[in-house]
Parts: structure tokens; C-alpha cells; sequence
């Protein structure tokens, strides 16, 4: 490469070249922002195989570049993950209609067949979790095609390889809080609450298995008609943490409670109904 005043220039990278004269100018302009940035640790195949599965946006390109490892071990990191297979999966289930390109809920569905779970498995779930989801039903390109590749997976197999992993994380406490705080987030979208079917539906999924009182819970809940509050949502699941052996005699309803839970707990007559 050689430098003229402030521009970096690498060799090799002339629109001249047979690869890049099958670009447009944005394109090629592209391609060179990428190299530049990139400080010659991309080739230019490699730079327009990158800018390709991120929409030509040279921005994304780079952060991927850098979250890859940087200008040192960029080539070793990203000749692990076969970007071209990548996008191939992504478009398999990639809704047509959508723009920006998207996998829309129909194409989910297809996905999970795929990957042999069910659409309301807890694993697509924590998958849209690791990919960084943004919203509920719909895998952006950039989100399926970066996430998976910062986690190495080309393909559905290795895509299902990693479920033991997930798992494992999963049954981790930190890992969860984690995953049950973003769950909020990503299922209220753009209201400041969550809709009570959803969020009955979301409890019965995530808390399988670590709320003793779930099936109590979600009777009781059926009644319930009111938006859950982000409030009410992270004080459900400390509470599920306290009850793993039924309701203490010395549960303090009059703590801090949110109001639905010290009715839950009188609903359950003295004592909470323990167990």
C-alpha cells in the first residue's frame, strides 16, 4: 500500500481489476473505503464478499472485520465461517417481500423445522437473544448473518451444534437474568409495557422448570387483564427465585412487592398456601 497526503491507497485495488469491473461505482467506492479502513488485512475478494452480506454498508463491514480480530488475525478469523454458505441459509428462509432484506414469521417457522425445534421452543428464543434480534418475529440480515458468524456457524448443522452450548448457558443464573431482562425489551417493541398475553405466554415458556409455582401462577394469571410493566416482569422472577420451595411462612407481603404478586400470595389462603 502507499499513502498520498491523507489517503491510503492500496494496491490492488483499482477499479481496473477484473473483480471490480463487474461493480458499480458505489460499489467500487465501497470496496475501497473497506480496504482502506481495513489497513490491508482484507483482500478484495474478501472485502466485497464481506461488503456484500452487509448490504454494501462499510460501516457494518468494518465493525465485523474488527470484531473478528482486527487487522492481524482478520483472515484466520473470518476464512472459518464460509460467508457465501451463510447468506445461502439466509436466503432460503428470507421473506421475498421484504425490505430490507428480512426472515419474516413464516420463514422462522421453516428455520425451526429446520433446525428441528419448535417456533415456541425457548431455543429460537435465545437465539434471537445471541443474534442480537431487534424484533420478535423477524431476523434482519445483518442480525442472522453477523451473529452467526462472530459464532462460526455456517450452516444448520453447525447452527445445531451449538445447542448444547446454549443450553449449558442457559442454565446458568447470570446468563438467564440476562436473557429474561432482553426478553422484555424485545417483546413489548415500541410500547413501554408488555400485553398480557404475551406475557403470559413468555412466562410459561422461560420459567419452565424454575418457578415452583408456575402452573398456580399462570391460573391465577388468566384473570388478569392488565399490561405488565417492566417493573412487575423482573420482580416476577425474583420472586419465582424465592419460591423454589413454596411460599415462606415468613414471605413479606408487605415488601416491595408489586401488587399483583401480594395477590397472588393471598390468593393462596394462609401462609401462601405453602407448596
Amino acid at each position: 500500500r502507499r499513502v498520498h497526503g491523507d489517503t491510503l491507497v492500496l494496491s490492488g485495488s483499482s477499479c481496473c481489476s477484473p473483480l471490480m469491473s463487474k461493480l458499480n461505482a458505489r460499489q467500487q467506492a465501497a470496496v475501497n473505503e473497506l480496504l482502506s479502513v481495513t489497513l490491508g488485512g482484507l483482500s478484495e475478494r474478501k472485502a466485497v464478499e464481506v461488503l456484500k452480506n452487509f448490504g454494501w454498508d462499510v460501516d457494518r463491514a468494518a465493525n465485523f472485520f474488527y470484531e473478528s480480530g482486527g487487522a492481524a488475525s482478520a483472515p484466520a478469523a473470518t476464512a472459518r465461517v464460509d460467508a457465501a454458505a451463510l447468506l445461502a441459509v439466509f436466503e432460503r428462509f428470507k421473506d421475498p417481500d421484504a425490505a430490507p432484506a428480512a426472515i419474516g414469521l413464516e420463514g422462522i417457522g421453516a428455520y425451526c423445522e429446520e433446525l428441528g425445534i419448535e417456533p415456541t421452543d425457548i431455543m429460537i428464543l435465545y437465539i434471537a437473544f445471541y443474534l442480537g434480534a431487534r424484533n420478535m418475529g423477524e431476523f434482519t440480515q445483518a442480525e442472522f448473518v453477523e451473529g452467526w458468524s462472530k459464532l462460526g456457524c455456517d450452516t444448520i448443522e453447525k447452527m445445531k451444534a451449538k445447542f448444547p452450548e446454549f443450553k449449558k448457558k442457559l442454565a446458568s443464573k447470570a446468563e438467564f437474568d440476562k436473557f429474561y431482562a432482553w426478553l422484555f425489551k424485545f417483546a413489548k417493541g415500541e410500547s413501554k409495557t408488555l400485553k398480557i398475553d404475551m406475557a403470559r405466554n413468555l412466562w410459561g415458556l422461560v420459567l419452565q422448570g424454575r418457578f415452583t409455582l408456575l402452573d398456580e401462577w399462570m391460573e391465577f394469571m388468566a384473570a388478569h387483564t392488565l399490561a405488565i410493566s417492566l417493573d412487575t416482569w423482573t420482580m416476577v422472577l425474583q420472586f419465582a427465585d424465592q419460591t423454589q420451595n413454596g411460599i415462606p411462612d415468613n414471605f413479606d407481603a408487605d415488601g416491595e412487592w408489586p401488587t399483583i404478586i401480594d395477590d397472588f400470595v393471598a390468593s393462596r389462603g394462609p401462609a401462601g398456601g405453602r407448596g
